[in-house]
């Protein structure tokens, strides 16, 4: 699985914040994900093993928005 994937929790209720939530890779047996809290991105970790719970719901173009300028703005830093 990518990061950037966006995943839903269907044993949870809409509006709740673990509802949605986007993949960011895995640590030994857990895998991260993030979601929004009150306004503030916060990071969960989930057992790997579980990652066959969720739904997958589509990806984030932000997230791959954020990579691309991110790499753009090393390169201007670099240059200078």
């Amino acid at each position: 699985m990518k990061k950037g994937i966006i995943l839903v929790n269907p044993w949870v209720s809409n509006g709740h914040p673990f509802r949605k939530f986007m993949y960011m890779g895995t640590k030994g047996i857990y895998f991260e994900a993030w979601y929004v809290y009150e306004n503030k991105i916060e990071k969960a970790m989930f057992y790997k093993k579980d990652l066959k719970m969720f739904e997958i719901c589509g990806r984030s173009e932000s997230y791959d928005n954020f990579i691309k300028d991110l790499k753009e703005d090393l390169k201007t830093v670099e240059n200078k």
